[in-house]
Formats: C-alpha cells, structure tokens, sequence
C-alpha cells in the first residue's frame, strides 16, 4: 500500500498532496510521434510551490450534514479563490444529459458550489439546485433537424419530458452529444463575454480547483488559450478531449466570436453533422478560425478514470487536474475528502499499491 511520509510543516504537507498525484502510464504516447509532433504544442509543467494553495481545506469542523450525505455548505467555500480579488474569474460550462439529472445535482452540491459562474447545456430545459439549464439543442438552427436521424431521439425526449416519463440513458444520447460543443461555446460567451478564463467539463469528470487555479496563475488570459487533453483526430490533427476538461482563456474565446456576423454552428453545421465528436469538430473549428491548436496538458489534465490511473517516475511529481468516469459515490468521496480532510492526514487508499 502506497503511504506518504508525514511531515512537521503542515502548509509543505498540503503542497505535496496536491502535487503527488497519482497518474496513468501515458497512453497518448503516439502524440508524440513525428507525424503528429510538429503540430502539437506542449504546455509546460506546472511549476508547484508546496507552500501555497489557493483552495486549502477547509480549517472548521467538517459538519455533519456533509457527512452523511447534503454536501452543499456555506464555510466549505469560505477560502475559494474567486473571493479575492487577485484571482482571475473563470467561468465553469457544464455539459450533461436530460439522463444524467442526479449526477448534475451531485455536481452542484458538490465540486460547483463554490463556483461563482456556471452555465449547463443539456438536451432538455430543466432546473436544478437553483441553476436554469439550457437546452443547447434548441439553441440550433432548424436546419439540424432536416434529414437528420438522429435528431428523431431528440425529440422523442422532449415528447417524454413533457408528458413527466423518466429519460433513460441510451446510445442516442451519445450521438447527440456532438451537436452540443459550437453553441455552448457561442451561448457562454453571449451570457458572459468578460471571464478571464472558461473551463468546459462534463457530468462524470471530477476537478481539483485547487490546481486548475495554479495552472491559470502561471497564465495570462490576454494571450490565446486552447488547453486539454491532445488527442490524435482526423488528417493528422489533434483535439481536446472532452472528457478530461478543456480550458478556453477570455482572449481565445473573444477571438474566436467577438463580431462574427454567422454563427459557428451555422457555418460549420455540415462537419457538425457529419463528424463522429464534437470536441474534435470544436478543435477543427477554432484552428480553422483563429490559428490556435490544443495545448496539450496531459498528464495533469488526464481524462482517465481514478483507478486507471499508474505511476512512472515521469509523472510521479505533477499535479491532477481532471479525472474522467467518476461515479457518484466516488465523487462525494473525492469533494468530502478535498474539503474537510485534517491538514496533516496522510492519504491511504487499499486499491493504489506500491510499484
């Protein structure tokens, strides 16, 4: 069983937990190869300073409605970054499902309560935790709709929303999923245009504020910004990969919509349509429209679920951002522990090993 030693200086403890992050052997390894390489931008490590955290636990008692279950808590958020002044504001875009209704809610009582901005696209209108869901879907032209088979699935949803029938998760749901990207990118920088920075996530993927904060503090969100996980696509291209979280800084996002007179999704329905992802259609988009291609940030960015997660002497010291899959249960596990563990807790865990 992999155990940490512990250390005397609490604020160096708190440091090395964020930086000890356990990560996967890297399989996107072929981005490296020379087809791809001159293509793909590496954003450089991190550089951690063990001393400092922007989102440190919480130093009060952890309540014991958080324990048994209502995660939302006023003084968990009393440290969040966005309370100072000196931090840049970014704005989170949730992406989800009209089926994935429980794990938003967890989300928003959760790892988004502190957030100070959220939008959330979904395919179907709805309110939760107080926050109003967009159906990014009807955000489209109608011309989605025209011979289009699978927006048949779309409807027949929104026939079962009215009427009060439970959405069940079905493999339509995915192929919809790609028609999400262009407008919600278009749509958050219509309801906010001024964020320094824009972090686009999705229902199942668990991210650590405090290193998304460090990562955005060694950055300036004057410059353009296009940062994930540098996925092979089509041509020898790369993409973001939505399930690992994708950073868009507010110069980027501005460049990208700022005074356009045709939306995204108009001028590039035809790839939307015929595209098998949406996240590869928006890298498409952007390098088209602005010159910018992914700045790859894997591992720290990672994609991978927590227990695909290996350890190799390259990535034993960097930080995690994002972990992708995470089941409900997990995610309350993951936030409680983030938030309320002691300050000198040394973390254990029965399924990492030594290696």
């Amino acid at each position: 069983m992999l155990t940490l030693p512990r250390l005397d200086n609490r604020r160096r403890v708190l440091g090395l937990l964020v930086a000890l992050s356990i990560f996967g052997i890297i399989k996107w390894a072929r981005t490296t190869s020379p087809e791809y390489a001159e293509k793909l931008e590496i954003l450089p490590h991190l550089a951690l300073d063990p001393g400092r955290s922007f989102f440190p636990p919480s130093q009060q008692p952890c309540p014991v409605d958080v324990v048994n279950g209502h995660d939302s808590h006023p003084h968990l958020c009393d440290d969040f970054p966005s309370n100072h002044d000196t931090h840049p504001r970014v704005h989170v875009v949730l992406k989800t499902g009209a089926s994935e209704r429980d794990k938003t809610e967890l989300l928003l009582q959760t790892l988004l309560a502190c957030a100070p901005a959220v939008t959330i696209v979904s395919d179907m209108q709805d309110e939760i935790e107080g926050h109003h869901v967009i159906d990014i879907l009807a955000e489209l032209p109608s011309s989605y709709a025209v011979d289009n088979p699978e927006w048949k699935s779309y409807e027949a949803q929104e026939e079962a929303g009215k009427h009060g029938e439970p959405i069940h998760k079905s493999p339509d749901g995915w192929l919809l999923d790609r028609f999400k990207f262009l407008p919600m990118v278009e749509k958050v920088y219509e309801l906010d245009p001024h964020a320094d920075w824009y972090f686009f996530t999705e229902a199942d993927v668990y991210f650590v504020w405090d290193t998304l904060y460090r990562l955005i503090d060694q950055l300036d969100a004057r410059e353009r910004y296009y940062i994930g996980v540098a996925t092979p696509g089509a041509n020898h291209t790369f993409f973001g990969y939505g399930g690992g979280g994708f950073l868009l800084s507010g110069t980027m996002i501005h460049d990208l919509l700022h005074d356009r007179t045709e939306s995204l999704s108009i001028k590039y329905e035809k790839m939307a349509r015929d595209g098998c992802c949406g996240d590869a259609t928006l890298a498409y988009v952007i390098r088209q429209e602005t010159g910018v291609v992914i700045q790859n940030a894997y591992p720290t960015i990672s994609g991978e679920a927590l227990y695909g997660l290996g350890v190799s002497k390259e990535n034993w010291c960097l930080p995690l951002l994002s972990l992708h899959r995470v089941s409900p249960d997990l995610m309350q596990q993951l936030w409680r522990w983030e938030r309320c563990r002691p300050y000198d807790e040394v973390p254990t865990d029965p399924h990492v090993h030594d290696t």
